[in-house]
Protein backbone atom coordinates (compact mmCIF):
# COMPACT_ATOMS: atom_id res chain seq x y z
CA UNK A 1 0.00 0.00 0.00
CA UNK A 2 1.24 3.31 -1.19
CA UNK A 3 1.52 5.54 1.80
CA UNK A 4 2.59 9.07 2.61
CA UNK A 5 5.68 9.19 4.08
CA UNK A 6 8.67 11.83 5.76
CA UNK A 7 10.77 12.35 2.85
CA UNK A 8 14.11 13.28 4.88
CA UNK A 9 17.57 15.09 3.41
CA UNK A 10 18.83 12.25 1.74
CA UNK A 11 17.62 8.89 1.57
CA UNK A 12 19.96 5.41 2.59
CA UNK A 13 18.47 3.11 -0.51
CA UNK A 14 21.88 2.05 -1.14
CA UNK A 15 24.28 -1.38 0.38
CA UNK A 16 26.22 0.53 2.39
CA UNK A 17 25.98 3.52 4.58
CA UNK A 18 29.04 6.10 5.45
CA UNK A 19 29.10 7.55 8.24
CA UNK A 20 31.90 9.41 10.50
CA UNK A 21 33.42 9.31 13.62
CA UNK A 22 36.87 10.88 14.82
CA UNK A 23 36.82 12.30 11.60
CA UNK A 24 37.95 8.94 9.64
CA UNK A 25 35.13 7.39 7.33
CA UNK A 26 33.71 4.29 8.26
CA UNK A 27 31.54 1.80 6.07
CA UNK A 28 28.93 -0.46 7.31
CA UNK A 29 26.51 -2.72 5.54
CA UNK A 30 22.56 -1.31 6.02
CA UNK A 31 21.74 -4.64 6.32
CA UNK A 32 24.03 -5.35 9.58
CA UNK A 33 23.18 -2.18 11.12
CA UNK A 34 20.08 -3.49 12.99
CA UNK A 35 22.01 -6.32 14.09
CA UNK A 36 24.45 -4.07 15.93
CA UNK A 37 21.74 -1.86 17.11
CA UNK A 38 20.33 -4.80 18.64
CA UNK A 39 22.90 -5.33 20.65
CA UNK A 40 22.76 -2.06 22.70
CA UNK A 41 19.28 -0.82 23.12
CA UNK A 42 19.96 2.01 25.62
CA UNK A 43 21.18 5.62 24.77
CA UNK A 44 24.06 5.35 26.28
CA UNK A 45 25.55 2.44 24.34
CA UNK A 46 23.79 3.93 21.37
CA UNK A 47 25.70 6.96 21.77
CA UNK A 48 29.09 6.30 23.05
CA UNK A 49 29.89 2.89 21.96
CA UNK A 50 28.63 3.31 18.64
CA UNK A 51 29.12 7.20 18.09
CA UNK A 52 25.47 7.18 15.53
CA UNK A 53 24.11 9.94 15.47
CA UNK A 54 20.21 10.54 15.78
CA UNK A 55 19.71 11.59 12.25
CA UNK A 56 21.82 8.19 11.00
CA UNK A 57 19.38 5.71 13.10
CA UNK A 58 16.69 7.52 11.79
CA UNK A 59 18.16 7.10 8.65
CA UNK A 60 18.90 3.65 9.09
CA UNK A 61 15.51 2.76 9.96
CA UNK A 62 14.18 4.47 7.11
CA UNK A 63 16.31 2.95 4.76
CA UNK A 64 14.58 -0.53 5.98
CA UNK A 65 11.37 0.45 5.83
CA UNK A 66 11.93 1.78 2.31
CA UNK A 67 13.28 -2.03 1.12
CA UNK A 68 9.94 -3.49 3.08
CA UNK A 69 12.11 -4.70 5.97
CA UNK A 70 9.14 -3.59 7.97
CA UNK A 71 9.93 -5.42 11.50
CA UNK A 72 13.61 -4.46 11.23
CA UNK A 73 12.70 -0.67 11.03
CA UNK A 74 9.91 -1.24 13.56
CA UNK A 75 12.48 -1.98 16.22
CA UNK A 76 14.66 0.37 14.99
CA UNK A 77 12.36 3.17 15.16
CA UNK A 78 11.47 1.99 18.88
CA UNK A 79 14.59 2.31 19.82
CA UNK A 80 15.42 5.72 18.49
CA UNK A 81 12.13 6.64 20.57
CA UNK A 82 13.46 5.54 23.80
CA UNK A 83 16.45 8.18 23.36
CA UNK A 84 16.68 11.82 24.11
CA UNK A 85 16.07 12.71 20.81
CA UNK A 86 14.82 16.49 19.64
CA UNK A 87 11.04 16.87 18.94
CA UNK A 88 11.43 17.52 15.55
CA UNK A 89 13.51 13.77 14.79
CA UNK A 90 10.42 12.51 17.29
CA UNK A 91 7.70 13.92 15.15
CA UNK A 92 9.24 12.47 12.01
CA UNK A 93 9.83 8.95 13.87
CA UNK A 94 6.09 8.97 14.64
CA UNK A 95 4.96 9.49 11.28
CA UNK A 96 7.03 7.08 9.77
CA UNK A 97 5.89 4.43 12.44
CA UNK A 98 2.32 5.21 11.41
CA UNK A 99 3.00 4.41 7.99
CA UNK A 100 4.76 1.24 8.85
CA UNK A 101 1.74 0.04 11.00
CA UNK A 102 -0.63 1.13 7.90
CA UNK A 103 1.98 -1.62 5.80
CA UNK A 104 1.11 -3.66 8.52
CA UNK A 105 -2.42 -3.33 8.90
CA UNK A 106 -2.40 -2.21 12.25
CA UNK A 107 -4.16 0.71 12.17
CA UNK A 108 -5.06 1.36 16.05
CA UNK A 109 -1.40 1.37 16.31
CA UNK A 110 -0.85 3.71 13.56
CA UNK A 111 -3.62 5.94 14.46
CA UNK A 112 -1.96 5.86 17.99
CA UNK A 113 1.28 6.89 16.30
CA UNK A 114 -0.33 9.91 14.61
CA UNK A 115 -1.78 11.24 17.13
CA UNK A 116 1.47 11.51 19.47
CA UNK A 117 2.96 13.15 16.62
CA UNK A 118 -0.16 15.66 16.51
CA UNK A 119 0.06 16.12 20.24
CA UNK A 120 3.95 16.96 20.41
CA UNK A 121 2.96 19.25 17.29
CA UNK A 122 0.04 21.13 19.11
CA UNK A 123 2.68 21.57 21.83
CA UNK A 124 5.88 22.44 21.11
CA UNK A 125 3.30 25.44 18.96
CA UNK A 126 1.07 26.63 21.01
CA UNK A 127 2.51 30.10 21.51
CA UNK A 128 4.87 30.55 18.84
CA UNK A 129 4.69 30.60 15.07
CA UNK A 130 5.04 27.82 13.14
CA UNK A 131 7.93 27.21 10.45
CA UNK A 132 8.03 25.46 6.99
CA UNK A 133 9.02 22.12 7.83
CA UNK A 134 6.72 22.03 10.97
CA UNK A 135 3.49 22.62 8.91
CA UNK A 136 5.09 20.16 6.69
CA UNK A 137 4.95 17.88 9.17
CA UNK A 138 1.64 19.37 10.38
CA UNK A 139 -0.03 18.39 6.91
CA UNK A 140 1.16 14.84 6.53
CA UNK A 141 0.06 14.39 9.62
CA UNK A 142 -3.38 15.28 8.83
CA UNK A 143 -3.40 13.38 5.94
CA UNK A 144 -2.13 10.74 7.32
CA UNK A 145 -5.34 10.83 9.90
CA UNK A 146 -7.58 10.59 6.95
CA UNK A 147 -6.00 7.88 5.31
CA UNK A 148 -6.09 6.03 8.77
CA UNK A 149 -9.77 6.60 9.20
CA UNK A 150 -10.64 6.32 5.15
CA UNK A 151 -9.22 2.30 6.08
CA UNK A 152 -11.17 2.30 8.84
CA UNK A 153 -14.46 3.16 7.08
CA UNK A 154 -14.98 5.95 9.41
CA UNK A 155 -15.69 8.87 6.36
CA UNK A 156 -17.10 12.07 8.00
CA UNK A 157 -13.48 11.65 10.45
CA UNK A 158 -12.15 11.53 7.27
CA UNK A 159 -13.08 13.62 5.12
CA UNK A 160 -12.57 16.52 8.06
CA UNK A 161 -8.87 15.35 8.12
CA UNK A 162 -8.48 15.57 4.43
CA UNK A 163 -10.18 19.12 4.25
CA UNK A 164 -8.06 19.84 7.15
CA UNK A 165 -4.67 18.90 5.45
CA UNK A 166 -6.16 20.92 1.87
CA UNK A 167 -6.14 24.19 3.77
CA UNK A 168 -3.02 23.42 4.79
CA UNK A 169 -1.40 22.33 1.46
CA UNK A 170 -3.01 25.55 -0.19
CA UNK A 171 -0.16 27.53 2.18
CA UNK A 172 2.38 25.65 1.53
CA UNK A 173 1.64 25.48 -2.30
CA UNK A 174 4.04 29.07 -2.37
CA UNK A 175 6.85 27.14 -0.95
CA UNK A 176 7.03 23.44 -3.13
CA UNK A 177 4.33 24.60 -5.67
CA UNK A 178 4.25 21.16 -7.92
CA UNK A 179 4.89 18.86 -4.64
CA UNK A 180 1.70 19.96 -2.82
CA UNK A 181 0.14 20.66 -6.38
CA UNK A 182 0.28 16.65 -6.35
CA UNK A 183 -0.77 16.40 -2.92
CA UNK A 184 -4.26 18.78 -3.27
CA UNK A 185 -4.75 16.17 -6.69
CA UNK A 186 -4.17 13.35 -4.36
CA UNK A 187 -6.71 14.45 -1.44
CA UNK A 188 -9.12 15.61 -3.93
CA UNK A 189 -9.26 12.40 -5.55
CA UNK A 190 -9.36 10.75 -1.91
CA UNK A 191 -12.36 12.93 -1.18
CA UNK A 192 -13.75 11.76 -4.54
CA UNK A 193 -13.52 8.28 -3.11
CA UNK A 194 -15.42 8.68 -0.39
CA UNK A 195 -18.25 10.56 -1.70
CA UNK A 196 -18.31 8.02 -4.48
CA UNK A 197 -18.85 5.65 -1.65
CA UNK A 198 -21.36 7.41 0.39
CA UNK A 199 -23.11 8.08 -3.02
CA UNK A 200 -22.82 11.40 -3.23
CA UNK A 201 -22.19 11.34 -6.44
CA UNK A 202 -22.46 15.20 -7.14
CA UNK A 203 -19.57 16.00 -4.75
CA UNK A 204 -17.74 13.33 -5.64
CA UNK A 205 -17.99 14.05 -9.65
CA UNK A 206 -17.01 18.03 -7.99
CA UNK A 207 -13.87 16.65 -5.95
CA UNK A 208 -12.88 14.11 -9.50
CA UNK A 209 -12.82 16.94 -11.70
CA UNK A 210 -10.61 19.26 -9.23
CA UNK A 211 -8.42 16.28 -9.13
CA UNK A 212 -8.41 15.83 -12.69
CA UNK A 213 -7.42 19.25 -13.42
CA UNK A 214 -4.36 19.61 -11.47
CA UNK A 215 -3.40 16.34 -12.55
CA UNK A 216 -3.41 17.33 -16.54
CA UNK A 217 -1.60 20.31 -15.58
CA UNK A 218 1.30 18.74 -14.23
CA UNK A 219 1.25 16.06 -16.93
CA UNK A 220 2.23 18.76 -19.25
CA UNK A 221 5.79 19.08 -17.54
CA UNK A 222 6.14 15.53 -16.68
CA UNK A 223 3.85 13.58 -18.77
CA UNK A 224 5.49 10.10 -17.42
CA UNK A 225 4.93 10.87 -13.99
CA UNK A 226 1.72 12.56 -14.27
CA UNK A 227 -0.17 10.99 -17.62
CA UNK A 228 -1.09 7.79 -15.10
CA UNK A 229 -2.63 9.91 -12.57
CA UNK A 230 -4.86 11.69 -15.37
CA UNK A 231 -5.92 7.75 -16.55
CA UNK A 232 -6.81 7.03 -12.82
CA UNK A 233 -9.07 9.87 -12.44
CA UNK A 234 -10.83 10.07 -15.66
CA UNK A 235 -11.75 6.05 -15.26
CA UNK A 236 -13.66 7.03 -11.91
CA UNK A 237 -14.80 9.66 -13.95
CA UNK A 238 -16.50 7.43 -16.21
CA UNK A 239 -17.79 4.79 -13.94
CA UNK A 240 -19.60 7.35 -11.96
CA UNK A 241 -21.22 8.71 -15.01
CA UNK A 242 -22.37 5.13 -16.09
CA UNK A 243 -23.88 4.64 -12.92
CA UNK A 244 -25.63 8.07 -13.28
CA UNK A 245 -26.90 6.26 -16.74
CA UNK A 246 -24.38 8.78 -18.40
CA UNK A 247 -23.15 6.85 -21.17
CA UNK A 248 -22.08 9.57 -23.52
CA UNK A 249 -20.38 11.22 -20.64
CA UNK A 250 -18.64 8.07 -19.50
CA UNK A 251 -17.53 7.39 -23.31
CA UNK A 252 -15.86 10.96 -23.54
CA UNK A 253 -13.90 10.52 -20.53
CA UNK A 254 -12.90 6.68 -21.65
CA UNK A 255 -12.11 8.44 -25.05
CA UNK A 256 -10.04 11.03 -23.21
CA UNK A 257 -8.30 8.30 -21.11
CA UNK A 258 -6.89 7.09 -24.57
CA UNK A 259 -4.81 10.11 -25.11
CA UNK A 260 -2.49 10.03 -21.59
CA UNK A 261 -1.17 6.86 -22.68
Amino acid sequence: MKTLMWIPSFLILFTNLIYATDNKPVQIKLDTLNDQLSIKLDNRALQLDYNFSHDVVFESAYGLQKVNKLHQALQVYQKLLKLNISKNLKIKTLINLSTLYIDLDQLKNALKMNQKALNIHNKRYKNTSILYEDKAHLFMILTQEGIIYHLQKLYKKALESYYKSLILAKKLLKDKPKHYQNQIALIRYKIGLIYTHQKNNQKALESYQKSLDIYKKLAKDTPKIYNKQVRKVLKKLALLYSKQNQYSKALEMYQKRLKFY
